[in-house]
């Protein structure tokens, strides 16, 4: 027999082990450390991968092919039985990016295409399928663009295998979620598999309808650990203050944002805050002049400036406080 020790296992792979006579197949990569076999006897079992060596690889004895840089295994399988959504802004030396994950710890292979739904179009940014225990990054976009992908639809079947046959086939489920740029730098949740910190949604606990379309996503999903405190960045597009931004007029459009950026500006000055960030937009720079009209003015402002361009490109004022 001809036998060779390989650090990856693929579905397909014949093995054996190293101290018994037991031979079978890969049937399913459970996690980095596990793999489930196929025994010859018929029996699945699940196998270290420290017991195991390769005796023939799918197309015959040779390395395993390139690993997909896309798609992450988990260290140790995780049973948690979620879909999550998850989101990780990176400073990369000329900007920051944002790099979207989804993640799949269910018991079942899911199936899914994520569309972007603006203004009536919808785009598809990605499809595939993740076992179970994986994490798959869809998507890398600059921060400054996420603006452009706020309203986001997740499709997913889950396909139950073998294991789980049933007579009906399984109804996709839907999850239509926002993404809002403020919550990609303020939110710092644990990401399963990936184990990186970033802007996490928790897409299996949507409340779904009987035709399998789930609800807005729960507040608490995007917003800030203490919602009573005042956020240090308030996004002024009016996407965010209101769902019928279209039927605005220019001069109420400006009202309403002016109207809340004065609010804001208030209650932070009343915290004793040490600054608060604005996102205006570039546009036509008019919210831009008349926020900085006001901040003028105010005798409680100690300063003010262009934001952090790579965090906000050029369309955010980052105000200093004075101290009471």
């Amino acid at each position: 027999m001809n036998e060779q020790r390989y650090t990856g296992f693929l579905i397909g792979d014949r093995v054996a082990f190293v101290n018994d006579k037991l031979t079978g197949t890969v049937k399913r990569v459970i996690d980095k450390r596990q793999v489930l076999l196929l025994l010859d006897d018929g029996f699945e079992i699940p196998a270290s991968t420290n017991e195991l060596v390769v005796t023939e690889r799918i197309g015959g004895i040779g390395p395993p092919p390139a690993a997909d840089d896309k798609t992450i295994i988990a260290e140790v399988a995780d049973t948690s039985d979620k879909l999550y959504f998850g989101a990780v802004a990176e400073d990369t030396g000329k900007g920051y990016v944002v790099k979207m994950y989804l993640v799949n710890t269910k018991s079942q292979l899911a199936i899914f295409s994520l569309l972007q739904t603006t203004g009536g179009f919808i785009k598809g940014i990605a499809h595939g399928s993740m076992e179970p225990s994986r994490a798959m990054k869809i998507a890398t976009i600059p921060l400054i663009e996420v603006s452009e992908y706020r309203n986001m639809l997740l499709q997913v079947m889950y396909y139950p295998g073998s294991a789980n046959f049933t007579d009906t086939v399984p109804a996709p489920q839907q999850y239509p979620f926002t993404l809002k740029p403020v919550a990609l730098l303020k939110e710092q949740s644990l990401i399963p598999v990936i184990n990186q910190r970033g802007l996490l949604l928790n897409l299996s606990d949507l409340h779904l309808t009987k035709g399998g379309n789930a609800a807005t996503v729960p507040k608490a999903n995007l917003a800030s650990a203490k919602p009573e405190a005042i956020p240090d960045i308030i996004d002024l597009h009016l996407e965010e203050l209101t769902e019928t931004p279209k039927k605005l007029v220019p001069q109420e459009a400006l009202d309403l944002q002016i109207r809340v950026f004065n609010n804001f500006l208030d209650k932070a000055i009343a915290r004793d805050m040490d600054s608060i960030t604005f996102i205006h937009g570039v546009g036509q720079g008019r919210l831009k002049q008349e926020i900085r009209k006001v901040l003028g003015l105010n005798p409680y402002i100690q300063g003010f400036d262009d934001a952090d361009h790579k965090k906000f490109g050029y369309g955010a004022t980052i105000v200093f406080l004075k101290k009471r």
